[in-house]
């Protein structure tokens, strides 16, 4: 029997012996069995646009933003008769159901055919006297074809009468001519009214600088004042408010001869846009009255988006209301006549009549917060496995938090849209809490983000029965093969030197592949690095391992190994891949060249290295590993600085509406400056910078040095997830996280996924990591020896 054949037969029969529980479930019991009749490609769909709905609703209706609903409550007491049934009838039901809870009429489902009104239906005469001194005059918009003398329009034909009813209903909407009519004649009429500057409905909407995570106690403030350098916003880098939207001012006319006459606007919804805000502002001040003939516009009590859903549903949201210069929403119009009553002008004119008698009151309103309030997200812990609508919540709140605040959306794995679409089935029937876990690590996955690792109770081990077990050995991938460093039992078992060439029976490259799935990463050298720390050897169950290895004599062996508890592996895993940073971190090396690790020091250690390795010609700076101190970065480059410089672009999404096309990106410019205080160092140094696999602050830390020194940097590709670290809370008491915003080089070269630029990069061997050499400080000591440097 040949060897292959033989290896592939004791393969089989170590298989067949045991019953493994690898720790992702099969797709068969990763969620419960299902109708897909029922739960067909529409009914997903329909499921889909109540989590598209729902995020609307809760990031962008001034309902939340104003703290005075809680979003999650919209969803979980409305949605449940949809997932009994996920038909048409139950879809439209649930959307309806999440509108009352709302309470704001105007965010509606659309009617397909919405009601129009006709216009002006019975025009009345130019002009005409009313009982009791009062005047009636309509001033269409066609009477503006040349320019209108209002000064001698007053003084003549109304300068006597104490009432007048202006009636500016126009018969069809015309840009030029209403626009005419609100300049020749609404804008100095009512310049003339006022005695002090006017301003028009405010927009306001939610602001939001990127996405404030979702654990942040909204209320601590943790940055002592001594320390913000004038900034208040120091410590949000990411942030939320109001944003409002200025509509413009009147400035007064100074006509007091008009101030004492009781006025009447008629209007309808074919008015010029700047005459009807600029009267609704004038009522709010009781300046005047006012009667709409028709529905009002919704742009005057707002912004509006439209979402177009699954089976023809329509639905208008309310995303900014109007602020009045009082600080309401303002009191309206008096009187606001139905669609369908047309109406002759007389009796317009009887209404005015009679509220002319009435003395003119402004009713009460509220005067509105002038802070965005965030509710706190609940966190639902106390289960592993939340109810299906708990379980929906969660997959909506992530999805809807990428959706709308993530910079790095174009390097996700799949269409976003498509993505809700796969899970909101699997979210549904998850079959149990592992199953569960296994889906937000999928989630989580698809953004391709190093940041993106779902953590149980802010722990990244998970709760018990996932990843009990491990293989008794720990792996590293190496010349592009798996290499056993580290054996955990005595028993016969692979031994330091093995090639692992398959697990259970599956081989390395289909494992490799799997879990793509399920690990969150931003490039193949990370996801590589990732998966052989802690997922490639980890189980369920306390089954054996069938180990397929080939030795470094070249012979090929099964090896069935009994497993080692989580409390035995982590431990071991920790101290191959994060041993301990030999002392003094700073030293000499040789006569030449100093060598510090910047990533185990503190600032205020800064001037000892530097008392330290002044004379040096040759500084190796070794930035493996994740900061200390944040201010390490100025510190070591002060005595090198001459001016402030720009070390990095952050670019912060502005989100303030629903649609990607009415939002913004800001660019905001990391600067280091130099320290009025530092060591004296000679300035003729070459520096030459080490780099790992560092993530976030330590690759932005790597990037302003090599702004700011100019270093040779040597070392592995970085992780490549950069921008603060932003969590999202699951049901379940978990958490994800993702880069809350986009760093680039100042050159535009973006730090996520690609990590830092390296000058020289180093291949580790795995003679090199076997006998425990440091490859990477060995290469930069190689290219300082170089002859001729």
């Amino acid at each position: 029997m040949s060897r292959q054949i033989w290896v592939y037969v004791a393969t089989c029969l170590v298989m067949f012996s045991l019953r493994a529980q690898p720790p992702i479930p099969s797709e068969g019991r990763l969620v419960h069995s299902y109708n897909q009749a029922v739960w067909n490609p529409s009914a997903i769909q329909r499921v889909a646009d109540i989590g598209k709905l729902w995020s609307t609703l809760k990031y962008f209706h001034p309902q939340f933003m104003k703290g005075q609903l809680q979003a999650d409550q919209l969803l979980l007491t409305t949605v449940d008769p949809l997932l009994d049934n996920p038909s048409k009838e139950n879809f439209v039901r649930t959307v309806q159901g999440m509108l009352r809870l709302v309470g704001d009429t105007t965010t509606r489902i659309e009617p397909t055919r919405p009601l129009v009104h006709s216009g002006l239906a019975h025009p009345g005469a130019p002009s005409r006297l009313l009982p009791a001194k009062g005047a009636y005059i309509a001033i269409a918009q066609e009477r503006f074809t040349a320019p209108y003398p209002l000064d001698s329009f007053l003084t003549s034909s109304l300068a006597k009468q104490p009432f007048l009813l202006i009636d500016l209903r126009n018969q069809a909407e015309n840009e030029r001519l209403g626009l005419l009519q609100y300049t020749a004649f609404v804008q100095p009429l009512v310049a003339g009214l006022i005695d002090h500057t006017l301003i028009f409905p405010t927009l306001r909407t939610a602001y939001y600088h990127a996405f404030l995570r979702q654990d942040f106690p909204d209320e601590l403030d943790v940055i002592p004042a001594r320390d913000r350098g004038g900034d208040p916003n120091y410590w949000y880098q990411e942030r939320f408010g109001l944003k409002n939207t200025s509509q413009g001012a009147y400035l007064t006319a100074r006509k007091p001869h008009l101030r004492d006459k009781r006025i009447c606007f008629l209007v309808n919804q074919f008015d010029n846009a700047n005459t009807l805000k600029a009267l609704l502002a004038l009522r709010n001040r009781n300046g005047c009255q006012l009667i709409f003939d028709g529905p009002m516009p919704d742009y005057l009590l707002g912004d509006y988006h439209t979402l177009d859903l699954t089976d023809g549903v329509r639905v208008k949201v309310k995303v900014g209301e109007r602020i009045y210069e009082d600080g309401t929403l303002g009191v309206g119009p008096d009187q606001v006549v139905p669609v369908g009553q047309s109406l002759p002008t007389d009796v317009f004119i009887k209404l005015a009549l009679k509220r002319w008698k009435t003395p003119t009151v402004r009713p009460k309103k509220t005067v509105e917060n002038t802070v965005y309030i965030r509710l706190p997200q609940p966190t639902y812990a106390d289960t592993l496995y939340p109810a299906r609508n708990v379980r929906l919540l969660a997959l909506f709140n992530f999805w809807s938090v990428i959706n709308y605040f993530c910079p790095n959306k174009h390097l996700l794995k799949a269409s976003w849209d498509k993505a809700l679409l796969y899970f909101v089935p699997r979210f549904v029937f998850a079959s149990d809490y592992k199953s569960y876990f296994w889906l937000l690590r999928e989630l989580s996955a698809q953004l391709n983000d190093g940041h993106g690792e779902v953590l149980y109770q802010q722990s990244i081990l998970p709760p018990a029965g996932i990843t009990d077990y491990f293989a008794p050995f720990c792996v590293k991938y190496v010349e592009g093969k798996t290499i056993v460093v580290k054996s955990l039992n005595d028993k016969r078992s692979p031994t330091i030197g093995d090639q692992l060439l398959s697990l259970d029976g599956i081989p390395l490259d289909t494992l490799v592949e799997r879990w793509h799935q399920y690990a969150a990463s931003s490039n193949e050298f990370s996801y590589r690095h990732l998966l052989h720390k802690v997922p490639l050897m980890s189980r369920s169950g306390d089954e054996p391992f069938a180990v397929e290895v080939r030795h470094p004599d070249g012979r090929q062996e099964v090896f069935q190994v009994s497993p080692v508890r989580k409390e035995v592996y982590w431990p071991a895993m920790l101290g191959v891949y994060y041993a301990p940073v030999p002392k003094p971190y700073w030293r000499s090396l040789n006569d030449s060249t100093g060598y510090v690790r910047v990533n185990s020091i503190y600032s205020h250690q800064v001037d000892s290295v530097w008392q330290a390795l002044r004379d040096y010609k040759y500084i190796i700076l070794d930035a493996r590993g994740y900061p200390r101190d944040e201010t390490i970065v100025q510190t070591i480059a002060a005595p090198f600085m001459g001016q402030t410089d720009t070390v990095c672009i952050n670019a912060f999404p502005e989100i303030s509406h629903p649609l990607f096309s009415r939002n913004a990106v800001t660019l905001e410019a990391e600067t280091v400056s130099p320290l009025a205080n530092f060591v004296a160092v000679p300035q003729r140094k070459t520096f030459v910078l080490l780099c790992g696999q560092n993530a976030s602050q330590a690759e932005t830390n790597i990037m302003a040095w090599q702004k700011l020194l100019h270093p040779v940097t040597i070392g592995l590709p970085t992780i490549g997830a950069n921008g603060v670290s932003n969590t999202i809370l699951m049901a379940g008491g978990y958490s994800s996280r993702y880069s809350g915003y986009a760093v680039y080089y100042p050159d535009g070269t973006p730090n996520q996924g690609l990590g830092v630029k390296i000058d020289i990069p180093v291949t580790l061997t795995k003679q090199g990591e076997l006998g425990g050499q440091d490859e990477i400080l060995e290469r930069a000591l190689r290219y300082i020896d170089k002859p001729g440097r």
